[in-house]
Formats: C-alpha cells, sequence, structure tokens
C-alpha cells in the first residue's frame, strides 16, 4: 500500500471519532443569592474548553432558542448537584444566550439546601447538554458559594443581574469604538447610542405592559423587562463588536 493510500485510510477512521468529539464545559460561580435561606440561587458562568479560538461559531454550548439543544426549555440536565456530598433539590434553571465573540454563557439554578444554617460548603456541580453527550470536564473543580458576590439581582431569575453586566459590557465597547474613530463619526454615533437607548426602553416598557400571554405565571411577566433589557443591551454590544471589527480589518484593494 502507498503512502498516500495509507494516510487516506487514517483519514477514513479517524473521521467518525472526530465528528463525534465530546465538548466539555468548565464552571465558574459568578454570583449567589443566600437573602432567601434554605432557598438558594446562583449564577454559573460556562466555558467551553474545546472552542476554536474561544470564538461562538464553533463552541458546543446550547442554543436557548434551539429546540433541540434545549428540549423542554432546560438546556441541561444537571446530572449532580450536592453540598458536602448531600444532593440538594433543584427548584428551577434558566440559560442565557451565549455571550457575544465568547464561547462562554450564564446558566441560573435556584435549589434547596439541606443544611440547617448558612456556612461554608462546597458544591459540586456536574452537568450535561440537554441533548446528551457534552458535559463538564471530569476535573470540575468544587463552587464555593460564600465566596461569591452576594447578591439579591439573582433572587428571582438571572436577568437582572446580567442586565446590568452586559450593560457594563455595553459602555465598555461603546467607548473602545468612540475611541476609535474621528470626531465627526463620533458626533453621530453618540447619536445613534442615545436614539438606541430610547428606543430600548420604549420597547422594553411596552413589553412589560403587554399581557398576550395569558397563561405565563405573574413571576415570568415581571420577568419580562428584565429579560428584555438585557438581550437588548446584549444584542447591541454584539452590533458595536462587529463596527469595531470592520474598523479593524485592512483595506481592501
Amino acid at each position: 500500500m502507498t503512502l498516500r493510500a495509507l494516510i487516506a485510510a487514517a483519514l477514513l477512521l479517524a473521521g467518525p471519532t472526530l465528528a463525534h468529539a465530546e465538548g466539555f464545559f468548565r464552571a465558574h460561580l459568578e454570583a449567589v443569592d443566600l437573602g432567601t435561606w434554605p432557598e438558594v440561587s446562583i449564577l454559573v458562568r460556562l466555558e467551553d474548553e474545546g472552542s476554536e479560538g474561544g470564538m461562538d461559531d464553533g463552541t458546543a454550548l446550547p442554543n436557548p432558542d434551539s429546540r433541540v439543544d434545549c428540549p423542554a426549555q432546560a438546556c441541561w440536565r444537571i446530572t449532580r448537584l450536592e453540598e458536602l456530598g448531600v444532593p440538594v433539590t433543584l427548584m428551577a434553571q434558566q440559560t442565557a444566550p451565549i455571550q457575544a465573540r465568547s464561547a462562554e454563557q450564564f446558566l441560573w439554578l435556584r435549589y434547596r439546601s439541606n443544611r440547617a444554617q448558612q456556612d461554608r460548603v462546597e458544591l459540586l456541580l456536574e452537568l450535561e447538554t440537554g441533548y446528551g453527550g457534552n458535559r463538564t470536564a471530569s476535573d470540575q473543580p468544587e463552587l464555593h458559594p460564600a465566596e461569591a458576590t452576594n447578591t439579591d439581582l439573582i433572587r428571582r431569575s438571572p436577568w437582572p443581574y446580567l442586565a446590568k453586566h452586559w450593560d457594563a459590557k455595553l459602555n465598555e465597547e461603546y467607548k473602545t469604538v468612540r475611541e476609535s474613530i474621528s470626531k465627526e463619526p463620533q458626533q453621530t454615533l453618540v447619536q445613534a447610542q442615545r436614539a438606541w437607548i430610547r428606543y430600548r426602553d420604549a420597547f422594553c416598557a411596552a413589553v412589560k405592559g403587554q399581557q398576550a400571554e395569558k397563561q405565563a405565571s405573574a413571576e415570568q411577566r415581571a420577568d419580562r423587562p428584565e429579560r428584555c433589557m438585557a438581550l437588548q443591551t446584549l444584542a447591541r454590544t454584539v452590533a458595536l463588536q462587529n463596527f469595531r471589527h470592520l474598523l479593524d480589518e485592512p483595506p481592501r484593494k
């Protein structure tokens, strides 16, 4: 058999393995709410360690808008959630979209602790995607709620916290773009940004006022404007990032 034939045979044999390669994620504790103990809310940042270049294009993270990725609106199977080796009761979960230009996303969990009082505990969290296969890394470290930011912004959902988080990211991106262009386009950018803020606020106010989804709970209806603000702000951040990347591209000859 020639060398070329051997290489071709090797590629054919390797093909299925590569096509079914599993993704591994690492969880980092972003924030915690201990204000309604024994009910606890945590916000976890998930990173796809197998994504090429850290870009969201090639990530194995689930898409919250996909019924395939997130059957029954559950993007993750919580295969293990324990405090000091004792399982806790999972009450709710929500997954935020993949963040702009990165292979990471946020997962919000609410659970009931089995411990009588608050103390320093180690939280063991193991996940796999809702469609199976991709999961947290085998060496995923334990999480320490007592060391995370304690905030009531994640009490009912992740959206109040994420609206504030992404607003900070938007301000950073806006400042970077503004400083990279000349004075006249700067004035146009300022006007456009102010117009977008008016649009976002008006749009999310309309979302708050509408009651079309009659089957939604009162908590879900209250969650709408906060979710709207967070997602609109994220979308604007993406738009400014795309614009900045266009500025960074060398001129075509």
